[in-house]
């Protein structure tokens, strides 16, 4: 019976993961998006994206409308946004769906669309972590 083979560098991470855990870590706590899917508009329904931070802290943030290419028909530019604040934008009847940017912590953030159809209602549109 042979024994198993082993080297010097069993046990040890080699650095080349080390070194991409660490970059995807780093790269987390940086800038954070967010988008909701777009949606389909029926009628002359309209786009609302709504950011809170419910955090004591204010939170550097930016909300985007975008349309259907992708561009913004609504911009914020990053801003702080104080502890206890909210900020609403009209994206319009030319966007499609919202983009939301945190940097730094995200705790205490809330973010998501509202497709208003006057009317007929509301319905919410949660965003997801962008790739």
């Amino acid at each position: 019976m042979v024994a198993p083979r082993t080297t010097a560098y069993e046990g040890v991470v080699p650095w080349y993961v080390a070194l991409a855990v660490l970059t995807w870590l780093t790269s987390t706590t940086g800038a954070m998006r967010f988008s909701t899917e777009p949606f389909d508009p029926r009628g002359r329904a309209t786009l609302v994206c709504r950011m809170s931070n419910e955090a004591d802290a204010g939170r550097r943030v930016r909300v985007e409308a975008l349309d259907d290419a992708g561009h913004a028909t609504f911009d914020s530019g990053p801003f702080t946004l104080a502890g206890g604040a909210s900020f609403v934008i009209g994206g319009g009847v030319e966007a499609r769906r919202c983009r939301f940017t945190v940097v730094g912590e995200i705790a205490g953030v809330r973010a998501h669309g509202l497709v208003v159809s006057p009317g007929a209602g509301a319905v919410s549109l949660v965003p997801r972590p962008e790739r």
